[in-house]
Parts: C-alpha cells; sequence; structure tokens
C-alpha cells in the first residue's frame, strides 16, 4: 500500500487528524505472512488481526508518539510538510515528470485551436449558469465570486473554468468528476485544491481589469499575496 492510500492505522493517527503526530510521525511496515486484496493493493485482514496489529504498534511506539505530539519550544509554527513528507511527495513528483505519459502528452502536437477552446468555456459557463446552484457566493469589495462544484461534467471537460471578464462577477467552475479531484484526500486537501482554484479566478479578475493584461507573472503576483490571506487571518485574531 502506497501513495495515495497510505497505510494509517486508525488507533494512532486517527481519522484525518491534522495534530503533530500525524505531521511527524512516519513509519514503514512490512506483513510478509498477511492475506492480500483480489487487486493487490491491500491487506486482507482476518478477525481482529488488524486490531492485534495496531495494538502492538503503540506499544512498540509510544515513546515515538509521545515526543510527536511535544510541541516545539519558542512558539514555533510546527504545521505545514515535514521533511518526509516533502521527501515522499517530491519522489512521486519525480516518478509522474520521468514518466512514458506524461512525455507522449508533452509531446503531442495540440489539436485545439483557440477558437474551439473558448467555445467550450463558453458553453461550460452557460450550461452550469443555467442548471447549476454556486456552494458559495461570496463578494468582496466591487465583485461577487460565485463557486461552482461540478460533478455533472464530463471526465474530459477541464479540471476548472474561469469567467472573470465580468465587471462586477467572477465564476469559478470545479469540475468534481476530473480525474486530479479523485487525488484529493481529507479537508485540507479540499481547502488547498480550492483556495488556489478560487484564487486563479479572483487573480486572473484584477490583473485583466486592473492592470489591462492577463500576463501569467501578473497573476502569479496577485495570486501569491491571496495565498499569504491565511496566515493574516490567524495573525489577527491572535
Amino acid at each position: 500500500m502506497g501513495w495515495p492510500a497510505t497505510y494509517r492505522p486508525e488507533a494512532i493517527y486517527g481519522d484525518e487528524r491534522n495534530d503533530l503526530l500525524n505531521q511527524r510521525l512516519l513509519g514503514e511496515i512490512h506483513l510478509d505472512d498477511f492475506l492480500v486484496s483480489h487487486t493487490k493493493d491491500a491487506i486482507q485482514w482476518m478477525g481482529d488481526q488488524e486490531e492485534q496489529i495496531e495494538e502492538e504498534l503503540i506499544k512498540l511506539f509510544s515513546d515515538y508518539m509521545r515526543y510527536a505530539n511535544e510541541p516545539r519550544k519558542g512558539g514555533e509554527d510546527a504545521r505545514g510538510p515535514t521533511y518526509y513528507e516533502m521527501e515522499i511527495a517530491v519522489s512521486e513528483l519525480e516518478v509522474e515528470l520521468a514518466s512514458n505519459e506524461l512525455a507522449d502528452d508533452f509531446n503531442l502536437a495540440p489539436m485545439l485551436t483557440q477558437e474551439m477552446v473558448d467555445e467550450a468555456v463558453k458553453n461550460i459557463i452557460k450550461k452550469v449558469k443555467e442548471d447549476g446552484i454556486p456552494r458559495c457566493t461570496v463578494t468582496i469589495g466591487e465583485i461577487t465570486v460565485y463557486l461552482y462544484l461540478q460533478s455533472d461534467l464530463s471526465i474530459n471537460d477541464k479540471y476548472l473554468t474561469v469567467d472573470a471578464a465580468r465587471d462586477n462577477e467572477i465564476i469559478v467552475i470545479v469540475n468534481k468528476n476530473h480525474p486530479h479531484w479523485y487525488q484529493i484526500r481529507g479537508a485540507e486537501g479540499v481547502l488547498n485544491y480550492l483556495r488556489h482554484c478560487v484564487y486563479d479566478g479572483i487573480a486572473e479578475w484584477k490583473a485583466r481589469k486592473k492592470q489591462g493584461t492577463i500576463d501569467p507573472d501578473t497573476i502569479k503576483v496577485f495570486k501569491d499575496g491571496y495565498l499569504r490571506i491565511p496566515m493574516e487571518i490567524e495573525r489577527h485574531q491572535s
């Protein structure tokens, strides 16, 4: 069992927690004499085997668990990915970037004209505005942001569709049928994914309306500021 469905014994890690232990404690276990599922991607537990394994892990690593839960000195923010989590993520990304699948897609000649792309975007926006209901609607100064989470789009439709050409509204449409959606894990994963999608839309609107251009570097500068907002909110609250 590997990423993204890594084995995480609930007796140790809990259910989708983001505490110090989950951020710091990483282990690897080899179960050589156990049955596997028919899909060969999970252990086929028999009886109370899993409970016995978890009880034994707690006995063996209780000191590690206690140490992992100790706050760092000086009030340092202990959140964010650990070194090991970062290394795992980079390793996975490296494999993905070096894959034949990416090479084939990268080297494939573009089959869509700009007119075709624009037409597809227009059709999605029209369909969603007619049939969809915004998951949330938020007014920011002079504009209103509409966020749609659509499960009725095609697996072949874009992961994100943005309409930022209007003066007083931004429409952000996230395709829940896109393959990438199924790579997201937990509430924090959904939050960060939606945060990037929405801030992409807001940054595009601001670049278009305030700068008169949708230059990619300008959009990145605006988005960089938006991604700092959560920490600013926490700082003001404290």
